[in-house]
This record gives structure tokens, sequence and C-alpha cells, in this order.
């Protein structure tokens, strides 16, 4: 599978709906058709069929997704990132530091940003980008990124990235809906 051209490589709702559960307690919701991922003091969920990006840069887990019409190409992606440099950070600094670290694309735009809640978090920022997508078959490509300072303190960064169709298939809600921060 390609891999989207991200710096990455190489270099929030509560309530159950039908099919859906708890691996264990503080972990994702898991939706029919997904795959629980425990990454550390994190559990979301990614689709059945995503792949682990195994050229990840160290510090992160990172699930990438074909999109239906070009399975070739991933065209989402869930990660996270737990690193020592940011354990001294405030929720909105840790979104930030995913950005300035990790940046998707030169064209970034910030389309909104604002602290949000999650369950398990005391603190949550969330950042909203869009830019155009640099392959032919897609037009834009949506991320949001998600500091979360943890109720015992440790501070976490999520990634949330898909292009448009896969927004407005309901695929990028579904991924913010599962993020749990999960004891350790």
């Amino acid at each position: 599978m390609c891999t989207l051209t991200l710096a990455l490589s190489a270099c929030s709702g509560n309530d159950s709906g039908p099919g859906e559960q708890d691996e264990k307690p503080g972990s994702a919701k898991t939706p029919d058709d997904f795959t629980a991922v425990d990454s550390g003091s994190l559990s979301y969920a990614a689709p059945q069929g995503w792949e682990e990006d195994r050229e990840v840069v160290e510090g992160w887990t990172r699930y990438i997704g074909p999109h239906s019409s070009e399975p070739d190409v991933a065209a989402a992606e869930i990660s996270d990132y737990q690193g020592a440099e940011l354990e001294q950070l405030t929720a909105e600094e840790a979104a930030n530091y995913i950005g300035e670290e990790f940046p998707a694309d030169e064209q970034v735009s910030v389309e909104d940003s604002s602290t949000t809640s999650l369950p398990g978090a005391e603190e949550v920022y969330r950042i909203d980008y869009e830019h155009e997508f640099r392959l032919p078959e897609f037009d834009r490509y949506h991320i949001s990124d998600f500091g979360i300072k943890s109720e015992d303190g440790t501070v976490l960064a999520v990634r949330i990235g898909a292009v448009t169709e896969m927004v407005e298939d309901g695929t990028f809600q579904e991924l913010e809906k599962t993020v749990r921060v999960t004891p350790e």
C-alpha cells in the first residue's frame, strides 16, 4: 500500500450505538467493523483492514486506511504520540507540537481551534486543519490534532486525518468518537 506523503512516515461522543462495545474499562468504544487499538495511555479504534504503519517516527503509533475507490492509496489515518518532550506542555502546546514537528503540508490552513473534552482527560485542545491533497484522486485532506492532558498529568497527542470523501461518509467522525484516555 502506498502511504501518504506525510512527515509522520519516514522521518466525541460517549454513547455506544448498536454493535459498539467497550473492550475493557476506559478503552475505546469499538463500532462494528473496527478494531480496538490500545496504545499506552490511549485507546481508539481503526476500521478493519487499516494497516499499522511500521515506518512511522519513533514515539508514534499510526494506522492508515485506503479509500474505497483507490485501494492502493492511504487516504486516512489515526495516530498518537507519547514522548517525553510533551510532559511539560499544556494540552494546547501539545496540539501545536504535532503541527510544528510533523507538518502535513506546507499549504495548511487552520480552520478552527478550541478546548474540547475526551473521556478520561483533564484537558483537551483541538486544532482543525485543511489542505490541498497532493494526489490527483482527492482534493482536500482534513486533519484534527488533539493535545491531551490526562487526569494523572500525562500529556499525549493524537492526529486524525482523512480526505474529504471520508469526512463526508462519516469515517472521520467515527474515528474521533473512539478516542479515550486509559489508565495505565
